[in-house]
């Protein structure tokens, strides 16, 4: 896309940027294509679960629908060149997925590590309003109420047994043997590092050619997005299917994951394991 004052000025909203969406769908037909394949068949899937069977398939489809949720947004930003964010939502979706494999894994601790992250947050919250000045003044109406609010949550607290944080890197801990879990977490922390965190390499992706820019995703971007959102939502799909579903969607969901994946073999994104030895040579 080439950068004119508008773009220098209103940036990705600006009218240029809106009508070059139609440019980046055209070029990228066939990944746009898998994407709203898989974005429908993890959506199919996960309306088939009954939230009124178990507390642990309300969850689980509670964490399937925020992960879609965020796939159909970083969709949405690919639409329009948006690269680190559309990243950042896919870190998103693998962080749903690793909660969800830690849920199947030992209900009752991950309610645990949920209940005191619900009780952590509001007792941290009350803290903080006691004890930052801004916060005093803002809510000094109120001080009374917040004060018998806080006595309670005080006597909750000393009550949580467990003492694992409900966050991304605890579920991890939980569900780290699992070799899928392994596969998620790694592609976690690279986005972490490349897109989502400030980072020597996140700011890098403003610097081109000695000017600093907001810049338009490239064609390396695309794809690799569009490989992790096939991964994420396939894999989420997969393991939903297995333990809710009878396994009646391997069929459908391994033919998906091979066509993209020999797209991006035939585009040169990606190398076919047999081909490695000789590329080498």
């Amino acid at each position: 896309m080439k950068k004119g004052n508008s773009f220098l000025e209103k940036g990705f909203l600006c009218e240029g940027a809106l009508k070059n969406s139609n440019r980046i769908q055209k070029k990228y037909a066939v990944e746009f294509k898998f994407l709203l394949d898989a974005n429908q068949l993890f959506t199919k899937i996960t309306n088939l679960l009954n939230e009124k069977s178990s507390p642990k398939e309300r969850v689980s489809k509670i964490l399937a629908y925020k992960s879609i949720q965020s796939m159909q947004s970083s969709i949405i930003l690919m639409k329009m060149g948006i690269n680190s964010d559309t990243f950042s939502l896919i870190r998103t979706m693998h962080e749903c997925f690793l909660a969800f494999i830690c849920l199947l894994k030992d209900e009752d601790t991950f309610a645990e590590m949920g209940n005191k992250d619900d009780i952590n947050f509001r007792h941290k919250r009350i803290r903080d309003i006691f004890t930052k000045d801004i916060l005093k003044d803002m809510y000094s109406g109120y001080s009374e109420t917040l004060s018998t609010f806080k006595e309670e949550l005080d006597k909750t607290i000393e009550d949580v047994k467990s003492h694992k944080k409900f966050g991304v890197g605890d579920f991890y801990k939980e569900v780290s043997e699992e070799t899928v879990c392994q596969y998620i977490y790694y592609n976690y922390s690279f986005i972490s590092n490349i897109h989502s965190h400030v980072s020597y390499a996140s700011m890098s992706k403003f610097l081109a050619d000695n000017k600093i820019s907001m810049n338009e995703a490239n064609a390396d971007d695309f794809r690799m997005a569009s490989k992790m959102l096939i991964d994420a939502s396939m894999i989420f799909s997969h393991e939903l299917s297995k333990h809710f579903l009878n396994n009646s969607f391997d069929n459908v969901i391994n033919s998906l994951i091979a066509e993209s994946y020999s797209h991006l073999i035939k585009v040169g994104h990606l190398i076919h394991k047999d081909n490695v030895q000789e590329i080498q040579k």
